[in-house]
């Protein structure tokens, strides 16, 4: 069983709060948290959900969400706004760019003294606007920063196209919505990477599992996080199995339905067997077969590692999910991966970096197919608390052709995010 939480809080005496206001398109890094303040009952998850972070686990009334919702709501954007476009900030900033266009307001605060107490410190009130190139399209955007008394103090610009930056405990990478309100049907995802080889993590070690893992793979979903458990979803899990602090280097390929089925390592009966070595460059796409005209409860996987010669790849489908006929995500993401040895979870394998490049998406709407960089980006970086922060994995910004890559910190506090030790 998994309780997954959309991050509320971090951990400490200061809270950083990203907060959007009448908000009409959100795409800038400067957006921290677009989600909603909600606690999610405990689901029965099975492999590769993703799990919030959070350091510990707190009930609604025992954190300092009112207190800073409530500073949230206290802001007058339209004051804000109205003084933003008065500023020289505003007036230089649009010099050379077409149609200047309102997009949101948001605030950053932190909680100065924790709860009960939850005295909120407002740092700055921003204000977003869009600016366009000749042709109409969006070029970046343009924040206006201003003091808790809304008096323009500086501004910056935007041109990575991410959401915002998410947390999980563990996953790393980008969920990508084909528009802003993320329903349009997103009916293929694939992506190339360069295969991480595991090894021996020294800040933690594989811990008493006595194994560890670091799972790359493609998939689609229709919830952040697939909360809802619908995730279709294949790629290569490799492990370190550990003698001293050195590892034997282990990968297996698979494909999964969350709702349809579990986990189906890649073998001549599934669908074909692929051999796997660390750097290699490996293909993985995952696809909702309305795109191939067939039924919307079928989702066809093909993993290749385009590096052996010839080619080895493992096909398959899977029937029956009907509970996710139209995904409005596609997702292309490094994972620790729930699996059990001796009891014990395993945590996370060391590595380099995982590298993906044309991560590509069909959104149905649009009639073709996108690099994600040109989409809706989501990033997220994995992140485990016990009881202080730390950054297991960080995902890099978007480049040009769908191109990312997330890199490797820690592994310590991984084998706790099923299983929560006491801190």
């Amino acid at each position: 069983m998994r309780v997954r939480r959309l991050m509320d809080q971090k951990k400490g005496s200061a809270i950083t709060r990203f907060r959007a206001l009448n908000g009409l398109e959100h795409r800038g890094t400067f957006v921290a948290f677009l989600f909603p303040l909600l606690l999610l009952t405990t689901l029965g998850l099975p492999f590769a959900s993703a799990l919030a972070t959070t350091s510990h686990a707190p009930d609604p009334d025992t954190t300092c969400s009112s207190p800073l919702a409530a500073s949230y709501a206290a802001v007058n954007s339209n004051v804000a706004r109205t003084n933003a476009e008065s500023s020289a900030y505003y007036s230089e900033g649009i010099t050379g760019f077409y149609n200047p266009t309102f997009n949101s307001v948001f605030e950053i605060a932190e909680t100065v003294v924790p709860y009960p107490t939850c005295t909120v410190e407002v740092e700055s009130v921003n204000v977003v606007f869009a600016l366009h190139n000749s042709t109409g399209g969006w070029a970046e955007y343009l924040v206006i920063t201003e003091n808790p008394s809304l008096a323009s103090i500086g501004s910056t610009t935007q041109t990575q196209a991410m959401y915002s930056t998410n947390t999980y405990e563990n996953w790393a990478g980008y969920e990508v919505s084909g528009n802003s309100q993320a329903s349009w049907t997103v009916e293929y995802a694939y992506s190339y990477w360069t295969q991480p080889t595991p090894t021996y993590p020294t800040s933690g070690g594989c811990g008493s599992a006595g194994v560890c893992n670091v799972d790359t793979w493609v998939g689609l979903e229709d919830a952040h996080g697939a909360t809802n458990s619908q995730l279709d979803q294949d790629g290569i899990w490799a492990n370190c199995t550990p003698s001293g602090t050195t590892c034997t280097d282990s990968y297996t390929a698979w494909y999964e339905s969350l709702i349809a089925g579990g986990l189906i390592q890649c073998t001549p009966s599934t669908g074909g067997s692929v051999a796997v070595n660390g750097g290699d460059t490996i293909y993985a796409q995952t696809v909702n077969d309305a795109y191939n005209g067939g039924s919307s409860s079928t989702y066809d996987f093909e993993v290749t590692d385009t590096t052996d010669s010839p080619a080895q790849s493992c096909i398959a489908s899977i029937t029956g999910d009907t509970g996710m006929t139209a995904p409005i995500y596609g997702d292309f993401m490094t994972e620790t991966g729930e699996t059990t040895v001796n009891g014990y979870y395993e945590p996370l394998a060391g590595f380099s970096t995982d590298g993906f490049y044309f991560a590509s998406m069909y959104v149905q709407q649009i009639g073709s197919f996108s690099h994600i960089d040109t989409l809706y980006p989501y990033g997220s970086n994995m992140e485990n608390y016990c009881p202080t922060g730390v950054l297991n994995v960080g995902v890099g910004s978007l480049s040009s052709s769908g191109t990312f890559t997330n890199t490797y910190y820690s592994n310590q506090y991984t084998s706790r995010a099923y299983a929560p030790p006491t801190c």
